[in-house]
Protein backbone atom coordinates (compact mmCIF):
# COMPACT_ATOMS: atom_id res chain seq x y z
CA UNK A 1 0.00 0.00 0.00
CA UNK A 2 2.79 2.49 0.73
CA UNK A 3 4.47 1.85 -2.64
CA UNK A 4 1.11 2.50 -4.36
CA UNK A 5 1.06 6.01 -2.83
CA UNK A 6 4.23 6.76 -4.84
CA UNK A 7 2.87 5.18 -7.99
CA UNK A 8 5.04 2.05 -7.62
CA UNK A 9 3.41 -1.28 -8.41
CA UNK A 10 4.84 -4.22 -6.43
CA UNK A 11 3.82 -7.75 -7.35
CA UNK A 12 2.34 -9.79 -4.50
CA UNK A 13 4.46 -12.77 -5.52
CA UNK A 14 8.24 -13.03 -5.07
CA UNK A 15 10.34 -14.51 -7.88
CA UNK A 16 10.96 -18.25 -7.53
CA UNK A 17 14.40 -19.65 -8.29
CA UNK A 18 15.50 -23.26 -8.25
CA UNK A 19 18.69 -23.92 -6.27
CA UNK A 20 20.86 -26.88 -5.43
CA UNK A 21 23.19 -27.80 -2.59
CA UNK A 22 26.62 -28.99 -3.65
CA UNK A 23 28.07 -32.02 -1.90
CA UNK A 24 30.79 -31.26 0.63
CA UNK A 25 34.26 -32.02 -0.80
CA UNK A 26 36.20 -34.89 0.74
CA UNK A 27 39.27 -33.97 2.74
CA UNK A 28 42.45 -36.02 2.71
CA UNK A 29 45.23 -36.43 5.27
CA UNK A 30 48.66 -38.09 5.11
CA UNK A 31 48.76 -41.38 3.23
CA UNK A 32 45.57 -40.53 1.32
CA UNK A 33 43.39 -41.19 4.38
CA UNK A 34 40.03 -39.41 4.11
CA UNK A 35 38.25 -37.50 6.86
CA UNK A 36 34.74 -38.66 7.65
CA UNK A 37 32.48 -35.70 6.87
CA UNK A 38 28.91 -35.87 8.11
CA UNK A 39 26.63 -34.88 5.19
CA UNK A 40 24.07 -33.43 7.58
CA UNK A 41 26.70 -31.05 8.99
CA UNK A 42 29.27 -30.66 6.18
CA UNK A 43 31.27 -27.74 7.57
CA UNK A 44 32.66 -29.80 10.42
CA UNK A 45 34.60 -33.03 10.72
CA UNK A 46 36.87 -34.89 13.11
CA UNK A 47 40.49 -35.55 12.28
CA UNK A 48 40.41 -38.75 14.36
CA UNK A 49 43.80 -40.50 14.16
CA UNK A 50 44.76 -38.99 10.79
CA UNK A 51 48.03 -37.06 10.48
CA UNK A 52 48.78 -33.82 8.62
CA UNK A 53 49.79 -34.06 4.94
CA UNK A 54 53.04 -32.18 5.64
CA UNK A 55 53.72 -31.96 9.38
CA UNK A 56 56.48 -29.67 10.67
CA UNK A 57 59.14 -30.04 13.39
CA UNK A 58 59.29 -27.72 16.38
CA UNK A 59 62.74 -28.31 17.86
CA UNK A 60 63.77 -24.98 19.42
CA UNK A 61 60.77 -23.44 21.11
CA UNK A 62 59.89 -21.26 24.08
CA UNK A 63 56.87 -20.55 26.27
CA UNK A 64 56.37 -16.92 27.28
CA UNK A 65 54.00 -17.17 30.23
CA UNK A 66 51.96 -14.00 30.84
CA UNK A 67 49.17 -15.94 32.62
CA UNK A 68 50.99 -16.96 35.83
CA UNK A 69 50.90 -20.68 35.04
CA UNK A 70 52.15 -22.91 37.85
CA UNK A 71 55.37 -24.89 37.23
CA UNK A 72 53.20 -28.00 36.87
CA UNK A 73 50.94 -26.30 34.29
CA UNK A 74 53.98 -25.13 32.30
CA UNK A 75 55.25 -28.72 32.22
CA UNK A 76 51.79 -29.90 31.15
CA UNK A 77 51.81 -27.42 28.24
CA UNK A 78 55.19 -28.74 27.01
CA UNK A 79 54.09 -32.37 27.40
CA UNK A 80 50.62 -31.63 25.96
CA UNK A 81 51.92 -30.11 22.72
CA UNK A 82 54.50 -32.90 22.36
CA UNK A 83 51.80 -35.56 22.86
CA UNK A 84 49.06 -34.05 20.67
CA UNK A 85 51.72 -33.04 18.11
CA UNK A 86 52.86 -36.65 17.84
CA UNK A 87 49.25 -37.74 17.18
CA UNK A 88 48.96 -35.34 14.21
CA UNK A 89 52.48 -36.06 12.88
CA UNK A 90 54.25 -32.97 14.24
CA UNK A 91 57.46 -33.36 16.25
CA UNK A 92 57.65 -31.02 19.26
CA UNK A 93 60.81 -31.19 21.36
CA UNK A 94 59.42 -32.65 24.60
CA UNK A 95 62.63 -32.36 26.62
CA UNK A 96 61.55 -30.06 29.48
CA UNK A 97 65.16 -28.91 29.99
CA UNK A 98 65.48 -27.74 26.36
CA UNK A 99 62.18 -25.84 26.12
CA UNK A 100 62.78 -22.30 27.38
CA UNK A 101 60.10 -21.06 29.80
CA UNK A 102 60.11 -17.29 30.35
CA UNK A 103 57.85 -15.88 33.08
CA UNK A 104 56.14 -12.56 32.45
CA UNK A 105 53.40 -10.31 33.76
CA UNK A 106 50.43 -8.85 31.86
CA UNK A 107 50.29 -5.64 33.86
CA UNK A 108 53.98 -4.87 33.33
CA UNK A 109 53.64 -5.75 29.63
CA UNK A 110 50.75 -3.24 29.33
CA UNK A 111 52.57 -0.51 31.24
CA UNK A 112 56.03 -0.69 29.66
CA UNK A 113 56.67 -0.44 25.93
CA UNK A 114 60.00 -2.24 26.17
CA UNK A 115 58.96 -5.04 28.53
CA UNK A 116 57.86 -7.47 25.79
CA UNK A 117 60.75 -6.47 23.55
CA UNK A 118 63.20 -7.47 26.30
CA UNK A 119 61.45 -10.84 26.74
CA UNK A 120 61.68 -11.68 23.02
CA UNK A 121 65.30 -10.49 22.92
CA UNK A 122 66.07 -12.85 25.81
CA UNK A 123 64.46 -15.78 23.92
CA UNK A 124 66.37 -15.06 20.70
CA UNK A 125 69.70 -14.65 22.53
CA UNK A 126 69.18 -17.84 24.57
CA UNK A 127 69.00 -19.98 21.41
CA UNK A 128 71.59 -17.90 19.53
CA UNK A 129 74.14 -18.69 22.27
CA UNK A 130 73.64 -22.37 21.40
CA UNK A 131 73.97 -21.67 17.66
CA UNK A 132 70.25 -22.28 17.07
CA UNK A 133 67.34 -20.26 15.70
CA UNK A 134 63.87 -20.17 17.28
CA UNK A 135 61.17 -22.27 15.61
CA UNK A 136 58.23 -21.09 17.73
CA UNK A 137 57.25 -18.93 20.70
CA UNK A 138 54.04 -19.94 22.52
CA UNK A 139 52.48 -17.14 24.57
CA UNK A 140 49.91 -17.70 27.33
CA UNK A 141 47.35 -14.94 28.04
CA UNK A 142 45.16 -14.77 31.19
CA UNK A 143 42.49 -12.87 29.18
CA UNK A 144 42.01 -11.39 25.71
CA UNK A 145 44.10 -8.25 25.23
CA UNK A 146 43.88 -6.79 21.74
CA UNK A 147 46.50 -4.09 22.27
CA UNK A 148 49.11 -6.53 23.62
CA UNK A 149 48.30 -9.10 20.94
CA UNK A 150 48.91 -6.47 18.24
CA UNK A 151 52.15 -5.39 19.92
CA UNK A 152 53.40 -9.01 20.05
CA UNK A 153 52.62 -9.59 16.37
CA UNK A 154 54.25 -6.31 15.35
CA UNK A 155 57.44 -7.06 17.31
CA UNK A 156 57.75 -10.70 16.28
CA UNK A 157 56.70 -10.38 12.63
CA UNK A 158 58.59 -7.18 11.86
CA UNK A 159 61.51 -6.90 14.27
CA UNK A 160 62.53 -10.39 15.47
CA UNK A 161 61.21 -12.61 12.66
CA UNK A 162 59.64 -15.03 15.14
CA UNK A 163 56.69 -17.38 14.61
CA UNK A 164 54.29 -16.86 17.51
CA UNK A 165 51.15 -18.57 18.76
CA UNK A 166 49.06 -17.05 21.54
CA UNK A 167 46.55 -18.99 23.63
CA UNK A 168 44.19 -18.25 26.52
CA UNK A 169 44.96 -20.07 29.77
CA UNK A 170 41.26 -20.87 30.38
CA UNK A 171 40.91 -22.44 26.92
CA UNK A 172 43.76 -24.88 27.54
CA UNK A 173 43.04 -25.45 31.26
CA UNK A 174 39.23 -25.45 31.22
CA UNK A 175 37.52 -24.28 34.40
CA UNK A 176 36.22 -25.59 36.75
CA UNK A 177 38.33 -28.78 36.62
CA UNK A 178 41.43 -27.00 35.24
CA UNK A 179 42.27 -30.15 33.31
CA UNK A 180 44.20 -29.79 30.07
CA UNK A 181 41.94 -29.74 27.01
CA UNK A 182 43.58 -31.83 24.29
CA UNK A 183 41.04 -30.80 21.65
CA UNK A 184 42.00 -27.13 22.12
CA UNK A 185 45.68 -28.06 21.79
CA UNK A 186 44.80 -29.96 18.59
CA UNK A 187 43.10 -26.83 17.20
CA UNK A 188 46.17 -24.74 18.10
CA UNK A 189 48.44 -27.29 16.36
CA UNK A 190 46.48 -26.73 13.12
CA UNK A 191 47.48 -23.06 13.26
CA UNK A 192 51.10 -23.70 14.25
CA UNK A 193 51.66 -26.23 11.45
CA UNK A 194 50.24 -23.81 8.85
CA UNK A 195 52.36 -20.91 10.21
CA UNK A 196 55.50 -23.06 9.90
CA UNK A 197 54.76 -23.79 6.23
CA UNK A 198 53.15 -27.20 6.71
CA UNK A 199 50.00 -28.54 5.05
CA UNK A 200 47.25 -29.81 7.35
CA UNK A 201 44.89 -31.42 4.84
CA UNK A 202 44.06 -31.19 1.13
CA UNK A 203 41.18 -31.83 -1.23
CA UNK A 204 41.03 -35.51 -2.12
CA UNK A 205 41.66 -36.52 -5.74
CA UNK A 206 37.95 -37.18 -6.39
CA UNK A 207 36.99 -33.69 -5.13
CA UNK A 208 39.74 -31.86 -7.00
CA UNK A 209 38.23 -29.53 -9.64
CA UNK A 210 39.52 -29.95 -13.22
CA UNK A 211 41.11 -26.50 -12.81
CA UNK A 212 43.71 -27.91 -10.37
CA UNK A 213 44.72 -30.82 -12.60
CA UNK A 214 47.42 -28.60 -14.13
CA UNK A 215 49.71 -26.01 -12.49
CA UNK A 216 47.40 -23.18 -11.39
CA UNK A 217 47.96 -20.36 -8.91
CA UNK A 218 44.87 -19.45 -6.87
CA UNK A 219 44.85 -15.81 -5.76
CA UNK A 220 42.85 -13.88 -3.19
CA UNK A 221 42.92 -10.16 -2.47
CA UNK A 222 41.42 -7.58 -0.14
CA UNK A 223 41.93 -3.91 0.69
CA UNK A 224 41.35 -2.71 4.24
CA UNK A 225 40.62 0.98 4.71
CA UNK A 226 41.21 3.33 7.64
CA UNK A 227 38.24 4.36 9.81
CA UNK A 228 36.37 7.43 8.41
CA UNK A 229 37.93 9.78 11.01
CA UNK A 230 41.45 8.71 9.94
CA UNK A 231 40.86 9.04 6.20
CA UNK A 232 43.59 11.11 4.60
CA UNK A 233 46.01 10.62 7.52
CA UNK A 234 46.17 6.81 7.44
CA UNK A 235 46.69 4.64 4.34
CA UNK A 236 44.70 1.74 2.92
CA UNK A 237 46.45 -1.63 3.00
CA UNK A 238 46.13 -4.16 0.18
CA UNK A 239 47.03 -7.80 0.80
CA UNK A 240 47.19 -10.37 -2.01
CA UNK A 241 47.82 -14.09 -1.51
CA UNK A 242 48.77 -16.70 -4.09
CA UNK A 243 48.94 -20.48 -3.75
CA UNK A 244 52.43 -21.94 -4.03
CA UNK A 245 51.92 -25.61 -4.94
CA UNK A 246 49.56 -27.83 -6.97
CA UNK A 247 47.27 -28.66 -4.02
CA UNK A 248 46.56 -24.94 -3.40
CA UNK A 249 47.08 -25.35 0.36
CA UNK A 250 50.18 -23.17 0.90
CA UNK A 251 50.08 -19.42 0.27
CA UNK A 252 52.54 -16.53 0.02
CA UNK A 253 51.51 -12.92 0.53
CA UNK A 254 52.31 -9.54 -1.03
CA UNK A 255 51.31 -6.41 0.90
CA UNK A 256 50.99 -2.87 -0.46
CA UNK A 257 50.36 0.37 1.42
CA UNK A 258 48.40 2.82 -0.70
CA UNK A 259 46.75 6.24 -0.39
CA UNK A 260 43.68 5.85 1.81
CA UNK A 261 42.02 9.07 0.63
CA UNK A 262 40.10 7.42 -2.21
CA UNK A 263 38.86 4.48 -0.10
CA UNK A 264 38.77 2.40 -3.27
CA UNK A 265 39.06 -1.33 -3.84
CA UNK A 266 41.58 -0.93 -6.68
CA UNK A 267 45.04 -2.39 -5.99
CA UNK A 268 47.50 -0.01 -7.63
CA UNK A 269 50.56 -2.26 -7.98
CA UNK A 270 48.70 -5.40 -9.12
CA UNK A 271 51.05 -6.05 -12.05
CA UNK A 272 54.18 -6.30 -9.86
CA UNK A 273 52.27 -8.18 -7.16
CA UNK A 274 51.17 -10.82 -9.68
CA UNK A 275 54.67 -11.03 -11.17
CA UNK A 276 56.25 -11.57 -7.72
CA UNK A 277 53.72 -14.24 -6.74
CA UNK A 278 54.14 -16.05 -10.09
CA UNK A 279 57.92 -16.09 -9.61
CA UNK A 280 57.49 -17.57 -6.12
CA UNK A 281 55.04 -20.14 -7.50
CA UNK A 282 57.56 -21.03 -10.24
CA UNK A 283 60.33 -21.55 -7.62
Amino acid sequence: PYAKEFGINVSGEMATLSGRVLDAPSIEYAGGKAANINKANPGKWFQDKNQYVAAQKVTNWALLDLAQLTDDQSKQVVAGFAGVGKDVGMTFNKNQAEVLIVKGNMREAEESLFYLEDKFKKIVEHFKAKGKSVDLVLISFPFKAGFLYGKIKQLCDMKFGLVTQCFLKDNVFKPPTKEMNKQTIGNICLKINAKLGGINHVLSAKSKPPLLKRPVMVMGADVSHPAPESRGSKPSIAAIVGSMEPKAANYQVEVRVQDGAQNEEVIHDMKNVTKNLLLKFHE
